[in-house]
């Protein structure tokens, strides 16, 4: 409702509006009520109960995630799914990646009284991608032959011996 009070005021360009008026966020999340919370989203928060990640998404996190905020708020304002990836800090410190997606069930656009948020931690897939790539450009800086077994201590290698034996080890730390 507050949102449809700012549309009818002649905020039209919701976007340039908040960037102008970052107390307005603010405002709009201390308007947000969490109803519930998954298993999962406890676990990359850091918290035991749901009321602590209520908690923690209500009072802690909104002031480390602005422009998360601004883009729900800008979607719910266009009638759009929200979707974005970013960095937070749980309770115990740790560093996550996660992607929050929005969206505005059937029913309730028009008073926005119900948006889902759905919060993913991507921080382990990105762990694993970036290891992935540093794994292989370790197999690309590896010879594609074996050593010439004339040079003195290369003698032990047997013909595609060493190649094979690279990528075994590089495979077996994927």
């Amino acid at each position: 409702q507050y949102i449809n009070t700012l549309q009818s005021k002649s905020v039209r360009i919701f976007p340039a509006y908040l960037e102008d008026h970052p107390e307005e966020i603010a405002r709009c999340g201390r308007m947000i009520r969490i109803t519930d919370v998954n298993r999962k989203t406890l676990d990359f928060l850091g918290v035991k109960t749901k009321e602590d990640a209520i908690r923690y998404l209500r009072d802690l996190w909104p002031r480390d995630a602005v422009e998360i905020q601004r883009g729900v708020l800008e979607a719910v304002a266009e009638d759009r799914m929200f979707e974005i990836e970013s960095h937070i800090a749980n309770l115990k410190g740790r560093q996550i990646t996660i992607m929050v997606k929005s969206a505005i069930p059937p029913g309730y656009r028009d008073s926005w009284s119900k948006v889902f948020v759905s919060v993913h931690d991507l921080t382990d897939r990105i762990q694993a991608e970036r290891e992935k790539r540093r794994l292989e450009a370790q197999l690309r800086q590896m010879p594609l032959t074996d050593p010439d077994p004339h040079v003195e201590g290369m003698g032990a290698f047997t013909p595609m011996g060493y190649q094979k034996e690279a990528v075994q080890r590089a495979i077996m730390q994927l």
